[in-house]
């Protein structure tokens, strides 16, 4: 009987230290910039030149922030500068590797603007289907706008808020629109001037951090699976012990 309770007495720490280890390690985060070391992320200017824009984007790194100086122009019908963040280098692209950004529920950035009063986030995906990494626009494009103000601000968006302009789905020819995201194939994050950026004007966009979060899915399939073994081992030598006594 003695034994009996010991065993019951350490599933039952057991049961405690699995719990206290999900509340302790059950969120992950994954930090864009401050660019990681050792890594391949890699940072470029971007505007609207492929749909016969003049916007311009020129981008300056320090220790504690990247600023994009954008100049949009009129000369499109939706004109646009800004900088693009990519985790991958070509070679990995090519080889079929991509970014999971399916493994995050939210991402934070830390950012400010000079006239602006919003920018536009981009995360872009392949789709299997319509992809083709020499194709501008041909990736899917899943977008979100965000306020800004000369002041810094955390802005905390959830990855399920990004979607698919109709836009893209005109420019490639989908007859029929849908909700198909591909976040486990991503290629990059791309931060671009907002709507109602004042033409001709130089403007700015400063960004101190940006963090991926999400819920380490990992860590909790192993530990439902230890709990799961710890609670069948209880149950058998309880069965064990409990027929052992009858005998």
């Amino acid at each position: 009987m003695k034994l009996f309770f010991k065993h019951c007495a350490l599933g039952l720490i057991v049961s405690v230290a699995f719990i206290l280890i999900w509340i302790f390690f059950q969120n992950q985060e994954l930090v864009w910039y401050p660019k990681p070391l050792n890594s391949h992320f890699e940072t470029h200017s971007i505007d609207d030149s492929f749909w016969g824009g003049s916007s311009s984007a020129k981008i300056t790194q320090t220790d504690s922030s990247i600023l994009t100086s954008v100049l949009v122009r009129s000369g499109t019908a939706y004109p646009y500068a800004g900088l693009a963040i990519e985790p991958l280098s070509d070679a990995q692209k090519l080889s079929g590797h991509f970014f999971n950004f399916k493994k995050f529920d939210s991402l934070q950035i830390e950012l400010n603007t000079k006239y602006m009063k919003e920018v536009q986030l981009r995360l872009i995906t392949h789709d299997p289907q319509n992809t083709n990494l020499e194709k501008p626009f041909s990736a899917r494009v899943l977008v979100f706008h965000t306020p800004t103000d000369k002041l810094f601000q955390k802005q905390n968006i959830a990855i399920s808020d990004f979607k698919v302009p109709e836009w893209w789905f005109e420019f490639n020819n989908k007859k029929e629109l849908d909700t198909l995201a591909y976040l486990n194939r991503g290629l990059k994050l791309e931060i671009l001037s907002g709507y109602g950026t004042m033409l001709g004007i130089e403007d700015e966009i400063e960004i101190k951090k940006i963090i991926f979060f999400g819920k380490n899915h990992s860590l909790k399939r192993i530990l439902i699976v230890m709990f799961l073994l710890t609670s069948a081992f209880n149950i058998f030598f309880y069965k064990k012990t409990k027929r052992i006594a009858k005998e």
